[in-house]
């Protein structure tokens, strides 16, 4: 009985030292950790910028729903919650770059459905010079 209580911590004890030095997870943890990474912030560049110079409004829906795609295959190509890996300040870089994303698209279809007019009226003011005065006007 004395052995068995003196054997069972102890295996407990080898199990957990084998197993925190043997855990090749988390090399290639790192490895899925840097490409998330790198992947999503490449990725949220390229479709900001695509989308800020996009001419409709559907393709910047379009782009939008690409890069939702995009991302969700990156996610499912990594090991398992990967991202609960990433540090604090890739989360940080990654959520400033998505917030970009975000105000770019909101921005570029406010523009698309409310397109800048440079002059006021349709009319310039050197064309109304032209115009005779009115008979009425002189009465």
């Amino acid at each position: 009985m004395k052995k068995m209580i003196f054997i069972l911590p102890l295996s407990i004890m080898l199990g957990m030292g084998v197993y925190g030095c043997n855990n090749s997870d988390s090399d290639d943890g790192n490895e899925d950790v840097g490409r998330l990474y790198s992947e999503t912030c490449r990725l949220t560049k390229v479709y900001t910028d695509s989308i800020a110079h996009a001419n409709d409004s559907t393709s910047v829906m379009e782009l939008m729903k690409r890069y939702d795609d995009r991302l969700t295959n990156l996610n499912f190509s990594v090991r398992a919650e990967t991202d609960y890996h990433l540090s604090e300040g890739m989360n940080d870089t990654i959520s400033m770059l998505v917030d970009s994303l975000r105000r770019v698209y909101d921005s570029r279809l406010y523009r698309i459905a409310h397109p800048l007019v440079e002059n006021g009226d349709s009319i310039s003011r050197d064309s109304l010079s032209s115009i005779p005065p009115s008979r009425t006007a002189h009465n």
